[in-house]
């Protein structure tokens, strides 16, 4: 990509403002930083090593084997040599498309089925925002008639209008079960204070 900015033909592309030695300095910056964090790995890998092997060893009494040694030189190499593969693979299409010119990436692109379809589910973001809206959007605001019908309606119905008609009832039952006469009351009381306490022992 910074070579598609600063050394396209002209007439491709719009002109850069700016001073591109100016640009420079922190795409350098940036670049200093991946190596440096790059090399880093190969000592935080010994690091790491040293410190499993101390464990292994001196604490959990465990041998090593020659075994763990090649599969480390093994680990060694191929981590390097997967690493250039990957610079490789990536650095020879994008010279040979935004530096040097050579080819055109889009009539490639354009001129495969099976490209242009990876093109077009990264360039539309893997359908995220389609899916998003299509799940969480659409799909909520088809939901609401359902959820409005079999949901709210009920909770509605059962706390608002349920609560209400119970309390109703059971004041009404009192009423009809209400003598006046404070012995019977006192009575009414002493069965439900013995009836609580069955209960509690019974649970107990």
């Amino acid at each position: 990509m910074i070579g598609y900015i600063f050394y396209s033909s002209s007439g491709e592309v719009e002109e850069v403002h700016g001073e591109p030695k100016l640009m420079w300095i922190p795409f350098g910056i940036l670049s200093s930083l991946t190596l440096i964090i790059g090399l880093m790995g190969y000592w935080f890998g010994e690091v790491l090593h040293d410190i499993f092997k101390e464990y292994f060893t001196n604490v959990l009494r465990i041998p090593l084997t020659a075994s763990a040694h090649t599969s480390t030189s093994l680990t060694q190499l191929i981590v390097p040599s997967s690493s250039i593969i990957m610079l490789l693979i990536a650095g020879a299409p994008a010279y040979t498309f935004y530096i040097s010119h050579k080819a055109d990436s889009w009539k490639i692109v354009g001129g495969n089925k099976a490209l242009r379809l990876l093109h077009n589910i990264l360039w539309n973001r893997w359908y995220i925002d389609k899916f998003y809206r299509m799940t969480f959007v659409r799909g909520l605001h088809l939901s609401r008639p359902i959820v409005q019908r079999y949901v709210e309606d009920s909770i509605d119905s059962s706390l608002n209008i349920g609560v209400p008609k119970l309390f109703a009832a059971m004041y009404s039952g009192l009423r009809r079960i209400q003598t006046g006469v404070a012995s019977i009351n006192i009575l009414y009381i002493l069965i439900f204070l013995t009836s609580m306490v069955i209960v509690i022992l019974a649970v107990i």
